[in-house]
């Protein structure tokens, strides 16, 4: 499969960080490239048993570590420290115009709250390359289980509860467009019993796809493109 999408990542435990000084000849880790399926559909149910996933590339990232360097870095949130940290594998594939994003996380205590950084999830932006401004502003695309009072969800801790997805192309924690779908949409999958103080959990994983061209970005070039895109765990 061609590679045809390069995909620059800030990638962070919780709140990104500040990238290190540049040095000649530094070996920079903070990109991935995401490759074409030259026509293979995957199918978005969060599972990624597909094999065009097998020999996608991917980046790690580990809370309390540095992850890909420039731009990382991590900090506890909360007021305690992870006792069990998140190990995260994040794989990228290109698919016409859609970047999918493929996220497995491994965590003992999946779950959420309606107190923000009490909860598990992804933290996204993808630089809205559609508009003039540059450098170009973030568009921040949110999915985890967060619960805010503001939601107008009254059980945030529910066993089970399923995941939230709120970003710029979202109307807060309402039913998404046809038009808001097609720009990013995603999956997910739980080992586990989410909301569970007694039960130990695997992990999740999640699966997205956003539409390039809707964001700004042309994948047809000869020389492919570059997708500035970054998150948070």
């Amino acid at each position: 499969m061609n590679r045809a999408v390069l995909v620059t990542v800030l990638a962070a435990g919780a709140v990104l960080g500040t990238a290190q000084p540049s040095r000649a000849q530094f070996q920079r880790y903070d990109y991935v490239w995401a490759r074409n399926t030259n026509g293979a559909q995957l199918t978005l149910d969060g599972v990624l048993n597909e094999p065009q996933w097998a020999v996608a590339d991917s980046i790690v990232i580990d809370g309390r570590q540095i992850g890909p360097i420039p731009g990382s870095g991590w900090k506890d949130e909360g007021g305690f420290a992870a006792t069990d940290p998140n190990h995260s594998v994040i794989k990228f594939l290109l698919v016409g115009s859609q970047l999918w994003v493929g996220a497995t996380v491994r965590d003992s205590s999946i779950g959420g709250s309606e107190i923000f950084n009490y909860f598990d999830g992804l933290l996204m932006s993808l630089k809205q390359h559609q508009l003039a401004d540059r450098p170009a502003p973030p568009g921040e695309h949110f999915i985890s289980w967060w619960w805010p009072s503001t939601s107008g969800d009254t059980q945030p801790r529910a066993i089970n509860k399923p995941m939230a997805m709120t970003c710029v192309w979202r109307t807060g924690y309402q039913a998404p467009t046809p038009q808001q779908i097609q720009e990013w949409d995603a999956r997910w999958t739980v080992d586990g019993t989410v909301n569970s103080d007694t039960l130990s959990d695997r992990g999740y994983t999640v699966e997205m796809r956003f539409d390039l061209g809707m964001n700004g970005y042309d994948v047809s070039k000869p020389g492919g493109e570059i997708v500035e895109w970054n998150v948070s765990i």
